[in-house]
């Protein structure tokens, strides 16, 4: 009689797995589904953000902290108005980034005597060893990332970022009181 309770009650967790299994695939289903129908901003974020968090486990320190040194590795003595130009950011994001990596020891930040406006930024020894080996890490980041793509999967989604980025770039810009309506 136990054997036939425990058959049953087999069966019964069988039957509400089932239940249960079907219900969470065709939720899954429908999440999938969801993201493939989201505006395409909505996958570029997630996307981002995923791989801002790998590259940062990987690396120890943020993407733009990590252009910084290697931009300084490539050539000390830029401004602080040259790193916001080839990053893209603000000045004030710019401003943050420096003096944080300036409080690791990692860059001086000096006057430049021919002009007292600008500052000049350079790599310390400290920094010169935070830096070493970053672009590799990077690449290995990479590889991992990208490890179920083929070479050609590869080049076309750079491709295709790329047009995305032309893109939004040749927008007109709306004026301020068209954002209000």
């Amino acid at each position: 009689m136990s054997k036939n309770l425990s058959e049953k009650g087999k069966v019964v967790i069988e039957e509400d797995f089932k239940i249960k299994g079907k219900h969470l695939a065709e939720e899954l289903e429908e999440v999938i589904s969801e993201a493939h129908n989201q505006p395409l901003m909505h996958q570029l974020a997630r996307t981002f953000w995923a791989l801002k968090l790998a590259y940062e486990d990987r690396l120890g320190l943020s993407g733009p902290l990590m252009w910084i040194l290697l931009l300084l590795v490539k050539s000390e003595g830029r401004t602080q108005s040259e790193l916001t130009r080839l990053l893209r950011v603000d000045a004030s994001a710019t401003t943050r980034m420096v003096k944080a990596m300036e409080q690791e020891g990692w860059i001086n930040r000096v006057t430049d005597p021919a002009d007292n406006r600008r500052t000049l930024v350079y790599l310390t020894e400290a920094g010169r060893a935070k830096s070493e080996g970053l672009a590799e890490k990077a690449l290995r980041c990479e590889a991992e990332i990208t490890v179920g793509m083929k070479a050609e999967q590869l080049e076309q989604l750079r491709n295709y970022l790329k047009l995305l980025e032309d893109s939004a770039k040749n927008i007109p810009r709306c004026s301020s009181s068209a954002h209000a309506e």
